[in-house]
């Protein structure tokens, strides 16, 4: 809306002649200024003033402000609806990376898993490797030891 109007705009605001508001300015009842122009100044009289000065309720004005109050209220509901939902989006990002991150993770678990599995395996076959030689050294052991209580001409005693 504006401030300041034109002295045809006042003039119909105000219900009053083009010829009266000039008087007005004229006589300084009104606050107004002045644009140059090529051919000289259009006057520009203040709105509030005018309304003022006149005794006027400025029904316009009213709806006006609650157009804009009612603007100013659906503006801030959607900046409130453009935020959350680039909270959202934000949320749902993470959510994606997180996602992202868990299913390495869990390949990563799986691997561990078979490497594990795997060296479980190696494991025992080397404890079994291990077992058999121990086994095969008490035999010898068992033989060097009844080797050694025969005497060496003992074959030929017989």
């Amino acid at each position: 809306m504006k401030d300041f109007l034109s002295i045809n705009e006042a003039a119909e605001l105000a219900n009053k002649s083009v010829q009266t508001i000039r008087r007005m300015i004229k006589a300084k009842k009104v606050k107004y200024r002045r644009k140059k122009t090529p051919q000289g100044f259009n006057y520009l009289i203040d709105r509030k003033d005018l309304l003022e000065y006149c005794g006027i309720e400025d029904k316009e004005y009213e709806k006006a402000q609650k157009s804009y109050e009612k603007l100013e209220k659906d503006l801030q509901d959607k900046t409130k609806e453009v935020e959350q939902e680039k909270r959202d989006l934000v949320i749902s990002k993470e959510l994606a990376l997180f996602e992202d991150k868990i299913d390495s993770f869990n390949s990563t678990i799986q691997k561990l898993v078979e490497q594990n599995q795997r060296d479980k395996e190696n494991f025992f076959h080397l404890i079994k490797t291990f077992q058999d030689r121990v086994n095969l050294l008490e035999n010898n052991v068992k033989v060097l030891e009844t080797s050694q209580n025969k005497k060496w001409f003992s074959f030929w005693r017989k």
